[in-house]
């Protein structure tokens, strides 16, 4: 599956949703990308998982956008997980804490494809 500014690939627990060229989530596109996902996680049943690996800076606005994901996800009772960011980017997230807010994880290896 193909969205605007993220692919779908089916997991074993879910959903993993990965950047399509993009590598700065702004101000520009945040709004697209929030509701392209708050509509995922609407239909979601298990979990949706974000491989931010190709992200290398993110703004306020992007931020605001992870934010309401993981209160739309909470709300509809979703497992939401960023996955792969980068070393630059994560120290971003741990110098405002929301690296306390969100589940973080470093290996997308342990959601493997569904068949």
């Amino acid at each position: 599956m193909e969205g605007q500014i993220l692919t779908y690939t089916k997991v074993d627990n879910g959903l993993l949703a990965s950047f399509n060229g993009i590598d700065k989530l702004t101000t520009l596109n945040s709004k697209s990308f929030k509701d392209e996902l708050i509509q995922q996680i609407r239909v979601s049943e298990t979990g949706l998982f974000l491989d931010f690996s190709e992200i290398k800076f993110i703004d306020s606005a992007g931020f605001q956008a992870l934010l309401a994901l993981q209160i739309s996800a909470i709300l509809c009772n979703i497992e939401f997980v960023i996955l792969k960011i980068s070393k630059e980017v994560l120290q971003i997230f741990n110098f405002v804490e929301l690296n306390l807010v969100f589940d973080i994880r470093e290996n997308i290896d342990i959601y493997r494809k569904a068949s």
